[in-house]
């Protein structure tokens, strides 16, 4: 990858501050949200570029095993959906940017995790 050679003065480090961070952080993290809606058991995210991804939110069991493995979001995902065989899903995502790819990731597996949440009975105790 080549290196481009900018200008000193175009930037002006000095004046940068942790405020100007944070916003250009905010700025940034905004842009790559991927709004998504729940659809028949399935997660549909749409990325900046428009592009939109139906993934199943109901996978196998076997699957837990598969995102044990990955340690980030968007390993988890391609595999899981390599599993599933949804190799068109697979090459939309990961088309996109680095940032979107894990901001679709992260979504996707909060709400698996608000799913499961919602739908455990609440424990009253050990069984006897």
């Amino acid at each position: 990858m080549a290196t481009k050679t900018v200008r000193t003065d175009e930037y002006d480090f000095d004046a940068w501050s942790d405020e100007d961070e944070e916003k250009a952080i905010e700025a940034v993290a905004t842009s790559i949200k991927v709004p998504h809606i729940i659809v028949e058991n399935s997660f549909v995210g749409r990325f900046p570029s428009g592009e939109i991804v139906k993934v199943p939110l109901r996978v196998p069991v076997e699957i837990a095993d598969i995102a044990d493995q990955e340690t980030n979001p968007v390993d988890q995902l391609r595999a899981i959906l390599d599993k599933l065989g949804d190799k068109k899903a697979t090459e939309t995502i990961l088309s996109q940017g680095l940032l979107e790819t894990i901001a679709f990731a992260n979504a996707y597996f909060q709400t698996i995790q608000k799913i499961a949440g919602a739908s455990l009975p609440q424990s009253s105790g050990p069984l006897a």
